[in-house]
């Protein structure tokens, strides 16, 4: 799991809440917003269906585990969440339909992330494309919790993850504990990636390293259920790359690159990102794919030596 960072997504929630206003009060009949915010503001003294909208990771997490069950007692909940799921389903699911006045849907709000990257298993594009006009989704909406068991919050910002639809299949309606919203979860901290020799003389194929992994139990969990074991063992080709270009880059190397070409400005970072195709910042892993696992063999090879 990628942490999904993005440093401008208040305005996004705010937008997100906007369009769902506006189709609940313009443009559905048979469960009016009014009806919806009623039943919302049964849930705790206060509350209201733009808090249930906007409501965080952890607040949705409380809401799953702690009071969903009373809520499915409350008068008209039924007809309140079937009517949510179905605007998800029937408008904002769809490339060619939208909710409210404008063309939002759930292209707009993947493209509005600025990310790239299933966040699941950070290995596959996610994408938009374009035919005849028209915007094309190559990536699918997971509900984090299920909108089958929690139909209330399918259209809650913090419950939508965009993923491959590999992952998105195999998740299914499986219950997992650590969501890319989740900002008390760094990736960094989460999940680490390494290698280990098979032999003494590693460095004639990349058959001679071997892929490992380090995680908590929640990570390891999901890591598991998405079946990302095997079709991260493949990627020992990219270990292998690193490490024969560190040998190939050593720090003399690097030196004389820089004499070579006097017009171009060398810094560290840069070099290294250029050289192995690594982001060094978590809020860019979901720009590439493999981008934690090339991230966390990049520093062990280059910069701890």
């Amino acid at each position: 799991m990628i942490q999904i960072i993005n440093r401008n997504l208040q305005p996004l929630i705010e937008n997100h809440w906007n369009h769902i206003e506006n189709h609940f009060k313009n443009h559905t009949n048979s469960i009016r917003f009014e009806d919806i915010n009623r039943l919302c503001m049964k849930i705790e003294p206060g509350f209201s269906f733009e808090m249930l909208i906007k409501a965080n990771y952890q607040k949705l997490r409380y809401i799953k585990e702690k009071i969903y069950p009373r809520i499915k007692k409350i008068p008209n909940y039924n007809k309140c969440s079937e009517k949510i799921k179905a605007v998800y389903n029937d408008k904002f699911s769809k490339s060619n339909s939208h909710i409210g006045e404008y063309n939002y849907n759930a292209i707009e709000f993947v493209d509005n992330l600025d990310i790239s990257v299933c966040p699941y298993c950070n290995r596959n594009y996610i994408d938009t494309r374009e035919y005849n006009n028209v915007k094309k989704s190559g990536c699918q909406i997971d509900h984090f919790y299920d909108k089958y068991s929690y139909p209330l919050l399918a259209l809650s910002f913090y419950n939508l993850v965009p993923v491959c639809p590999s992952c998105n299949h195999t998740k299914a309606t499986k219950e997992f504990f650590v969501s890319p919203f989740d900002e008390t979860k760094k990736t960094d901290d989460i999940i680490t990636f390494d290698w280990e020799p098979i032999d003494s003389d590693y460095l004639q194929s990349k058959d001679d390293v071997k892929l490992i992994y380090k995680c908590d139990m929640e990570m390891k969990h999901q890591f598991e259920e998405l079946k990302l074991e095997k079709p991260y063992k493949m990627h020992n080709d990219i270990i292998y790359e690193i490490i024969k270009k560190t040998q190939l880059y050593n720090n003399i190397r690097l030196l004389e690159l820089k004499e070579d070409f006097p017009g171009i400005p060398f810094n560290q970072e840069e070099t290294i990102k250029i050289l192995f195709g690594v982001y060094l910042d978590s809020v860019d892993y979901l720009k590439r794919p493999l981008s934690k696992l090339t991230y966390d063999i990049v520093k062990k090879e280059v910069f701890n030596k």
